[in-house]
């Protein structure tokens, strides 16, 4: 077991201690897991299949009518919220959940802002539903939605909001596990509220983690985030966040750019998925062990060390990783008031940046230097890149069933952001896709790689950011050519099934095309041993 330390200091973060954390990382028993209680009650459909008898029920196609353009963090589209305070003048209603996620017989309150109208909640599950992309499993009117002023600014560029709770919503066995949205409808524009309901104790192979801590680090509402200030710059951004305010843009996270392409695959396969939050990893970092591959999205750059603890050691018990997307574990992160906050200095402001166990820099960068190459097999290597991926066996058995050319080009879907494995420390690796690219002055070689621990379990890392939003063609940077999309899910589907079968390294060992290696330079020069 973890244990927790209490740092007693003007931040008042409890986390987990990585000088007790080091020693963990060696393989543990199966029969070590956290949060196996019994659920208050249990979903109304657990058997095997019940995914695919889910997503054969009817789906609304309105689900994203008329929904307010721009997605979390995307500064090419209209900024939205780029104030200090609250705009009233943008007369849309908006929201956010108090708890990341809800499982059966819990219930979770809704915090909203509106316009003095009625405001409509529909809940959906997200799926894919013949097509339609969501089922709406709840729907309630709300009167007289008052707008909310009580935006509230602390040190560090900390902006939340104390708006009061419009409604519960308890979670009975008719909410199926999943990723859901909650639309916002009062006659004007609408917006989504993200909120995951999970399955803690589901015999499901597959669990997908969604990636609320990065959704969190680029969320601009009230003026702030980790990224930007209210100059639109670095100078004045946050260095703490808080979840309790509405995600700017469309108000869904990254959701439909990052995660949507992968779910809505899964799920029109009929593959039984669990579903937890980057949130509650860090709170029980074993939930992960009793599966057999976990499912990391595009996006997924924020970890603690808590997180980081859970993917060690479900990778060390013979649990299979695949990370469809890239820029994946590069910044640590630690949570704060009921992790309700997250924490992120990066810089030499941080008071805790000569202790290992709380400081937020790289995690690649001393003095707790464990480049995220060690368990994906890339590290990041800069943005601003469009280029396309070669296949580079095709017989290989991610492209089984595709009658693939070796040298064939799958275009557009390298980028925006990309990993690479010429920076630092990595096992032998397979590249199933390779490229070459010029990022940040340099070339860098980036490709999907495949390496396998001795635990047998098989690492895949896709390393760029353009896959999972490449599948839907809903890249904020590109356009993703037809062809290219249907080839992205094909290979992500053989991937999630096969790896869903058991370890991977025993069904199929890696034929290494990259040597290992203990890293050259890095980016900032540092030699790393």
């Amino acid at each position: 077991m973890s244990t927790v330390r209490t740092i007693p200091n003007k931040t008042g973060i409890a986390m987990l201690s990585a000088v007790l954390l080091i020693p963990l990382l060696t393989p543990l028993s199966h029969a070590t897991h956290l949060g196996d209680k019994a659920p208050a009650c249990t979903p109304t459909d657990m058997e095997p299949g019940w995914l695919k008898r889910e997503n054969a029920l009817p789906g609304d196609k309105t689900w994203r009518t008329n929904l307010r353009k721009g997605f979390n963090g995307d500064g090419r589209y209209i900024r939205i919220n780029v104030d200090k305070v609250f705009e009233e003048r943008s007369q849309v209603v908006q929201g956010w959940f108090d708890r990341e996620s809800v499982s059966c017989g819990e219930s979770v309150g809704l915090h909203l802002s509106g316009n003095g109208r009625n405001v409509v909640v529909d809940l959906y599950r997200l799926g894919y539903y013949k097509g339609t992309g969501a089922r709406k499993i709840l729907s309630k009117e709300i009167p007289n939605v008052a707008p909310q002023k009580n935006v509230v600014s602390g040190s560090d560029g900390l902006v939340k909001t104390e708006w009061p709770i419009s409604t519960m919503i308890d979670i009975s066995p008719n909410f199926p596990p999943g990723q859901y949205e909650a639309r916002l409808n009062d006659g004007g524009k609408t917006t989504f509220v993200p909120l995951t309901v999970r399955n803690d104790v589901s015999p499901d192979a597959a669990i997908l983690v969604t990636s609320n801590l990065t959704w969190q680090a680029y969320n601009h509402f009230g003026g702030y985030s980790l990224y930007r200030g209210p100059s639109q710059g670095i100078s004045d951004r946050a260095k703490i966040v808080s979840f309790d305010r509405p995600y700017d843009g469309n108000g869904g996270g990254q959701t439909l750019i990052h995660e949507y392409g992968l779910i809505r695959t899964i799920e029109k396969a009929g593959i039984d998925l669990a579903y937890t939050t980057d949130v509650d990893l860090d709170a029980n970092p074993l939930q992960l062990t009793k599966h057999k591959v976990v499912l990391l999205g595009g996006h997924s750059e924020y970890w603690t060390r808590s997180m980081r603890y859970g993917l060690l050691t479900a990778r060390n018990l013979g649990v299979n990783l695949i990370n469809f997307g890239a820029d994946t574990g590069n910044w640590k992160t630690v949570l704060r008031n009921n992790r309700r906050e997250m924490v992120v200095y990066r810089d030499e402001s941080d008071p805790f940046k000569d202790d290992p166990a709380l400081v937020t820099n790289r995690w690649r960068d001393p003095p707790y230097a464990f480049p995220e190459s060690e368990i994906l097999g890339a590290s990041y290597a800069g943005l601003g890149v469009k280029d396309d991926y070669v296949v580079m066996k095709g017989s290989a058995w991610p492209f089984a069933g595709m009658k693939l050319d070796t040298g064939f080009s799958i275009k557009g879907v390298v980028g925006k952001e990309i990993d690479t494995t010429d920076l630092d420390p990595h096992p032998a690796l397979q590249e199933f896709l390779s490229t070459v690219v010029k990022v940040r002055g340099e070339f860098r070689r980036v490709g999907m790689t495949y390496y396998t621990h001795n635990s047998s379990a098989g690492v895949i890392n896709v390393s760029t950011d353009g896959w999972v939003c490449g599948i839907t063609n809903s890249c904020n940077w590109t356009k993703v050519p037809t062809q290219s999309s249907k080839l992205l899910a094909a290979i992500t589907l053989n991937l999630v099934k096969e790896a869903t079968k058991g370890p991977l390294g025993k069904m199929y060992p890696v034929e290494p095309t990259v040597a290992p290696t203990d890293g050259t330079k890095s980016e900032i020069g540092r030699a790393h041993v």
